[in-house]
């Protein structure tokens, strides 16, 4: 049997009612694929989270950094699950419900362990193999079921849900012990500071192993086959010949089982979109005999990626598609002294050497303005980077995406009842900026505090301004405001800017607030806490 491997890990296929809620939807397509789905509070969007091995850890915890207790929670052994039960459709059989079983083997269970079954459904999966990871992992995880939450102070906000953590603990002798976050949550303690709830799962990497996983390829659901069916073949074998008076490849592929009247090749330069390129049929007419080889010469004189598979046909049935082979970055090279009188002189694409001469052309100038991919010296691209470090002393081409990250966090700013206008409360000091460009800044006001009751005249307002302290101090580079009427005293505010900074000047941020809840809360001061990130990033 030969090893092959899925083109996607993961693949969504599957219905979508319509009916159901977003969310519901929404987590049926991440439990079929392997993905936690999480909010990330500084975008204001829902994204993802791909459940696999992690090398990356993002933050350590230990004493210096833990706000107090933790809490280690654990599962009883009447409670642990050692056998999974994935139900899915599988598309070998039009998508009719089937299920992949496993169950643990005795040696690696508890004396006494009762028999308890961890029963998945996943609506959008149609192949086994996916089938069999996802529930792998379920079952291992649920063994690996230490659960522990401690509080940490207000930069942990950086954090997102399925980051790998460190914790280090005397009492429960953790030592740099690995652990993937589950959530986080923002806690308003007694002294009004605000802190961070971290809910961490154990983590090992051995839950993500995909050794000895079998695909087995079936017609119908009992596995026989019958006389209109045709095996999948094994994965063809793909021969590049790119420097030769004919440039191109050639495919060898085996019979597979079954009554096959035919064989077809099918090409992609992207392993999507495939198109059929050449059939191979008996001499004489028949069948072929199974296990028999099949070569295909296919000449190809543009330069692409290869990707090629094959199936078997006949009269009534078509088979399933091979494995796909693969060669990347071809690029063909006629060698001329290789010509002779029986050298094609056209092609599909036309005259050949013409196609080649274009291709040859079209990389070069690839190399020169765009990409430079072949690491050769002296193009376009390298002057104007090369040319910028000796001017700035930045190396843009070797820079990250964020090249730093100011983070500011100010607690307990306390405003009196000021009326609607918006009075100054709070600058910070003032900072050179990095570099001439564009920056992103992030903006959490938390309301800890007011007398703001829900009232039509209860009317909170914030407002952060980025001053150009080396022109003015009163130069607003941007500002941003919310907040408004019929506010509560817990609401938050988030606000975004993006602006133009000149490197080396000087700037700062000033936090304005207006307080007003004659209705609800006259003569209640108004408690926030701010905190302020900013990006500095090359395009």
């Amino acid at each position: 049997m030969t090893t092959s491997t899925l083109p996607s890990r993961y693949r969504i296929n599957g219905l979508i009612d319509t009916k159901r809620a977003v969310m519901d939807n929404l987590e049926s397509m991440c439990n079929s694929c392997g993905v936690f789905m999480s909010y990330d509070i500084h975008q204001g969007k829902w994204g993802i989270i791909i459940n696999k091995a992690e090398t990356t850890v993002a933050k350590a915890f230990d004493n210096s950094n833990i706000i107090g207790p933790v809490q280690v929670q654990g599962t009883s052994i009447l409670n642990l699950y050692n056998k999974v039960r994935v139900e899915y459709t599988l598309r070998d059989t039009a998508d009719e419900i089937d299920f992949v079983e496993y169950e643990l083997p005795d040696e690696d269970r508890y004396p006494n362990e009762p028999d308890n079954v961890l029963q998945l459904r996943l609506d959008m999966c149609n192949e086994p193999v996916q089938a069999q990871i996802i529930g792998l992992m379920e079952l291992k995880q649920a063994r690996v079921d230490e659960i522990v939450t401690f509080q940490s102070d207000y930069s942990t906000l950086s954090l997102n849900a399925g980051d790998i953590i460190t914790l280090t603990h005397d009492l429960y002798q953790f030592t740099n012990k690995p652990f993937r976050v589950i959530t986080l949550s923002e806690v308003d303690s007694d002294d009004g500071s605000i802190r961070i709830e971290i809910v961490a799962l154990a983590y090992d990497a051995n839950i993500y192993s995909t050794a000895d996983l079998n695909r087995y390829v079936r017609s119908d659901r009992n596995g026989i086959t019958g006389i209109g069916t045709i095996g999948q073949p094994l994965e063809p074998v793909l021969y590049v010949f790119q420097q030769s008076r004919t440039p191109g490849i050639k495919v060898e592929a085996v019979i597979p089982a079954g009554i096959v009247e035919s064989l077809e090749l099918w090409l992609s330069s992207d392993n999507s979109n495939f198109i059929k390129v050449a059939t191979s049929v008996p001499e004489g007419g028949g069948t072929f005999d199974t296990g028999a080889v099949v070569t295909f010469d296919y000449a190809m004189a543009a330069s692409q990626n290869i990707y090629v598979k094959v199936r078997g046909m006949n009269s009534t049935t078509t088979g399933p598609f091979s494995v796909v082979d693969s060669f990347l970055s071809y690029v063909p090279v006629q060698a001329t002294d290789a010509v002779t009188d029986s050298t094609a002189a056209l092609d599909d694409n036309g005259n050949v050497l013409n196609t080649l001469g274009m291709a040859g052309l079209v990389k070069l100038l690839d190399n020169l303005i765009a990409n430079n991919d072949s690491g050769a010296a002296g193009g376009v691209y390298d002057k104007v980077f090369s040319t910028y470090e000796q001017e700035n002393g930045i190396n843009l081409a070797g820079a990250a995406v964020m090249i730093s990250n100011g983070i500011v966090s100010i607690k307990d700013i306390i405003v009196p009842p000021t009326g609607r206008t918006l009075q100054p409360a709070f600058s910070t000091p003032s900072f050179p900026a990095i570099l001439t460009g564009s920056y992103k800044v992030d903006v959490i006001v938390d309301q800890n505090t007011s007398g703001a009751r829900g009232a039509v005249d209860d009317y909170i307002g914030v407002a952060v301004a980025l001053n150009d302290v080396t022109t003015g101090q009163s130069v607003n580079v941007d500002f941003v405001t919310s907040g408004g009427e019929g506010t509560w005293y817990w609401n938050d505010y988030a606000m975004t800017m993006v602006v133009n900074l000149v490197k080396d000047r000087q700037y700062r941020f000033t936090f304005s607030a207006a307080n007003d809840t004659v209705s609800s809360g006259p003569g209640v001061d108004a408690g926030f806490d701010l905190g302020i990130s900013i990006y500095s990033f090359v395009q």
